[in-house]
């Protein structure tokens, strides 16, 4: 089996812990993948989404505390995820809205291109049938 097989295999076991409600049994299917290079950002996206439903904002902080794990610039999914994350319990547990602002900053930044290019053709379409 390959690490990503596995890695997607205990994320999928551990959900099926969190819904039951079976938190701590969530994170130790995690546990073992955490230190893994990158398929350790899926994981520790996921261990924070299990900390945020069982209401752990501490547990949620801890696991992000490491800032080298949240950069801007990657391409990586998961590293968007943890930047959103982080924002997020920063706002929730301090009131801290400028992380949330600047996550939704970067975010527009990194993705917004394809949101305009997105709008512009809907608009040249929309164009086209009213000059029908």
């Amino acid at each position: 089996m390959e690490l990503a097989d596995a890695v997607n295999e205990a994320i999928e076991l551990s959900r099926e812990q969190c819904a039951k409600g079976d938190f701590s049994a969530a994170i130790r299917c995690l546990a073992p993948f955490a230190s893994e290079p990158e398929d350790g950002y899926a994981i520790k996206a996921e261990m924070v989404r299990v900390h945020l439903v069982q209401g752990d904002w501490k547990s949620a902080s801890e696991v992000l505390g490491d800032n080298a794990l949240v950069n801007p610039s990657a391409s990586h999914t998961y590293q968007d995820v943890l930047m959103i994350q982080m924002a997020f319990v920063r706002i929730a547990t301090h009131g801290d809205l400028d992380d949330g602002l600047q996550s939704a900053h970067l975010m527009w930044q990194k993705y917004g291109t394809e949101a305009d290019e997105i709008h512009e053709d809907i608009i040249k379409v929309l164009l086209r049938k009213s000059q029908i």
